[in-house]
């Protein structure tokens, strides 16, 4: 699954939820000039191309998969994936974050707006944890196939 390049987006607004006053004025400054700061990275600086497995396997009548990510997950992103896997039948769902690559944090939409260390290494944007979301999912369909 490929990512693309990443855009470190370092917004004032964003990262230190200031829309006003600040040194100099620069965060009424930034509200209304809409300053964005976006820092695009290329190759090299993380994994853009991630390795998502999935191994699944019943032991008596439980199903159980494990399920990898590239980084990690916040709690929403988790908890998805989680309620995805008991819809496809799975009893057990185990997520092993930092497995295969390392590509930072996955803030879901609704926190990256709220910006945070987390969320401001959340480095494709707003849509991350949807791409790790459908990486996971789709390797365990995959998985389920053999």
């Amino acid at each position: 699954m490929d990512f693309g390049h990443i855009v470190f987006n370092a917004t004032l607004a964003r990262d230190f939820n200031c829309t006003s006053g600040g040194p100099l004025d620069i965060c009424t400054i930034c509200e209304v000039l809409g300053c964005e700061w976006d820092i695009p990275g290329g190759p090299g600086w993380v994994e853009q191309e991630p390795t998502f497995t999935a191994v699944t396997f019943e032991i008596g009548n439980q199903k159980s998969v494990f399920v990898s990510m590239p980084g990690e997950a916040l709690t929403e992103l988790g908890t998805n994936v989680r309620t995805t896997m008991t819809q496809l039948g799975f009893n057990i769902t185990l997520l092993f974050g930092y497995t295969n690559n390392y590509m930072m944090y996955f803030c879901p939409p609704d926190e990256y707006v709220l910006g945070g260390y987390e969320c401001v290494l959340t480095l494709w944007g707003i849509n991350t944890a949807t791409m790790i979301y459908d990486g996971s999912v789709n390797a365990v369909k995959a998985a389920m196939m053999t």
